[in-house]
């Protein structure tokens, strides 16, 4: 059963592992309570998650811009061997 009297320590603790690494959610936070031997379900996690109006930001893609050299094609002066031969 969970201590109402540790909600501030707890509350503290999540706010420091979502900012520790800005790509943490509740879930993985939840995770690393576990870890650490706090008792406490992941109900109440999102709960306080929302409370304190923490969001995971979103993802950003690396955007490069494609150069793509066109070279002038040349009509051909004259015609090319033949390098097959037909059976």
């Amino acid at each position: 059963m969970f201590d109402p009297g540790r909600l501030p320590r707890l509350l503290k603790r999540i706010v420091d592992l979502a900012t520790d690494d800005g790509r943490y959610g509740y879930r993985r936070v939840t995770a690393l309570l576990h870890r650490e031997g706090w008792k406490v379900n992941h109900k109440r996690v999102e709960r306080l998650w929302r409370q304190e109006g923490l969001k995971v930001p979103k993802k950003t893609t690396k955007t490069t811009k494609i150069v793509v050299e066109r070279r002038k094609l040349h009509p051909a002066s004259t015609a090319a061997p033949r390098s097959c031969l037909e059976f």
